[in-house]
């Protein structure tokens, strides 16, 4: 149990002066722990970093795109249409990035890059043998294993990566991420079906011939951009600010005030430091949200699982994903199989549900963050509602089609509005989890939250997979009312997301609105051995001074700002 609790917490490390000297360079190359190998050619950026992210998140949509070739994959294995490849490795990759959230986040992006490099290329390496020797056990092991393992971690590594150097605009690196993700997703599937001489993504199977030339083509490219990745991604210095804020999106002004630091500076080697009285400027922190931010640092990483607002956040993105799983493959073969619509005509209504998908991606994220710069609220309090009325867009878009789907213009707007909704609430996850349950916890809560859209796909994978029903309106009309329910619920939980500190980090539970606290329940405190009861008399004796606390901190300024405890 206690290795358990151990590692389902956050212990960063620090970084040595060799690592901190070489990651001053665009390209570095560990060459033992403590010394690292960089070319001398281009300085460091973060908006290197943010493109070489963007790139990897753009291969890591191949492996939703696999959904397009899992059918030729069963038919060339097995003979028929099977959807266990695809939804075993949307299984690992959804395990992956929630169990390995803790591991990436000691060992560093880095090193979590390299694994995701490995895995997949010996996913890849395995999945092309598996076509050559026809065997069906190679694939599942190769492209469901392996490769699911090593895409979990890679869109974990660089999402994290992402969110720590723009504390600034989390919204837009979040967006930029995800929508990264939908560009390669929609540019796979169209790479995948003219290698299989399909007219539109979701043509049924009859040509296998190009199934040999799947995997080599796709995996030299993305091989290429992951080993890219990791010889550049890495963490911010402790010393790291942008715009006037630190990794943690606390203002950088809410440091000690020189009043309280001491003139005399120690001389270590030839390094300089400062004592720094933190208890004195405590106060100065309190009612800020510098002061929530660094709340929010403090919490563990159980607090933050096992938190309410986890599961109901939780809940609100498994409803605001699922429809997308659902009603784009039906609404297509609704336009085939209904309306008679031509191949050209089946995918301009693809082409207008990946519009919408990728302005989703792209607005609601950015929205957000002009919002919280425009209003100068709390960022978690305006990515809530930016959440809530993307639910609210679904919640009408089913209301106005739920009686009548006759119309193919009427359906094709309801596929644009839903895509534009779920491809926002994806793209706005990673900063409103960081805004949540701060920047260090990003990478296990987002895996753990990433699980609902992984176990989405297979359970609608398996029911379109064992449903006999076909395609009808009066089908698509039953779906429509689950799916209006289920969006109903996730804005109801939505409501009950918390993100002001008073409620948050109450001990015990406090819900508010409209400033008055509605719910109060105050977790019981040990009794004090001073406690007495009510009606007693009490005289006090002078209070005896408490021993100074040893808050002093050795604040080295030539080091990254690195703090030495004494």
């Amino acid at each position: 149990m206690a290795c358990l609790l151990n590692y389902w917490s956050i212990v960063v490390p620090t970084k040595s002066a060799n690592e901190l000297q070489a990651e001053r360079w665009l390209v570095v190359v560990p060459v033992s722990t403590s010394d690292y190998a960089r070319m001398h050619w281009v300085l460091f950026s973060r908006w290197q970093l943010f493109a070489v992210c963007f790139g990897t998140q753009v291969c890591c949509g191949s492996l939703y795109a696999f959904v397009v070739i899992s059918d030729a994959l069963d038919v060339y294995f097995y003979g028929q249409v099977t959807k266990q490849s695809y939804s075993i490795v949307l299984i690992f990759m959804g395990v992956t990035a929630a169990l390995l959230g803790p591991m990436l986040e000691r060992k560093r992006p880095r090193v979590g890059m390299a694994m995701a490099t490995v895995l997949i290329t010996l996913g890849f390496v395995v999945s092309q043998l598996a076509v050559v020797v026809h065997s069906p056990i190679l694939l599942t092991f190769g492209y469901s294993c392996l490769c699911g393992m090593g895409f979990g971690v890679a869109i974990i590594a660089t999402i994290s990566s992402v969110q720590k150097w723009f504390p600034d605009l989390r919204g837009l690196a979040s967006g930029f991420c995800l929508l990264g993700f939908g560009l390669g997703n929609g540019v796979c599937s169209l790479v995948y079906s003219r290698l299989l001489h399909r007219e539109t993504i979701y043509d049924p199977t009859f040509q296998i011939d190009g199934v040999t030339n799947l995997f080599w083509s796709t995996g030299t490219v993305v091989v290429l951009m992951l080993i890219t990745c990791t010889l550049v991604i890495r963490t911010p210095p402790i010393s790291f600010s942008m715009n006037g804020q630190d990794i943690h999106c606390v203002p950088v002004n809410m440091a000690p005030d020189p009043r309280v630091i001491q003139d005399e500076y120690l001389k270590v080697g030839k390094h300089r430091m400062t004592l720094v009285n933190y208890s004195a400027v405590h106060h100065e922190l309190e009612g800020t949200d510098g002061h929530y931010f660094q709340q929010v640092r403090a919490m563990t990483l159980l607090q933050c699982i096992l938190s309410t607002d986890f599961i109901f956040l939780y809940i609100a993105f498994a409803a605001n994903v699922i429809p997308l799983l659902v009603f784009v493959p039906q609404i297509v073969s609704l336009a085939a199989g209904m309306w008679h619509l031509p191949p050209s005509e089946v995918n301009k209504v693809l082409i207008q549900a990946f519009v919408g998908n990728t302005l989703g991606r792209f607005m609601a994220p950015l929205i957000s963050d002009g919002l919280v710069r425009l209003l100068y609220v709390n960022p978690a309090l305006m990515r809530k509602l930016v959440f809530t009325a993307l639910l609210t867009i679904q919640i009408c878009a089913f209301a106005l089609v739920i009686s009548d789907w006759s119309s193919p213009r009427r359906v094709q707007w309801l596929a644009s509005i839903v895509t534009f909704a779920s491809g926002g609430g994806l793209a706005m996850m990673p900063c409103f989890i960081t805004d949540m349950f701060g920047v260090y916890h990003l990478g296990t809560m987002y895996g753990l939250i990433l699980t609902s859209y992984s176990l989405g796909g297979v359970v609608v994978g398996y029911a379109t997979t064992t449903s006999s029903m076909q395609v009808t309106l009066e089908t698509l009309s039953q779906q429509s009312q689950a799916m209006l329910q289920l969006v109903l619920c996730g804005l109801l939980v939505m409501l009950f997301v918390r993100t002001n500190s008073t409620d948050r980090f109450y001990r015990g539970y406090q819900y508010s609105a409209c400033g008055k606290v509605l719910l109060q329940v105050a977790f019981r405190r040990p009794i004090s051995e001073t406690c007495v009861e009510d009606d007693s008399v009490v005289i006090l004796d002078e209070p005896t001074p408490p021993p100074m606390p040893r808050t002093f901190t050795l604040w080295n300024e030539d080091l990254d700002g690195a703090k030495y405890n004494i």
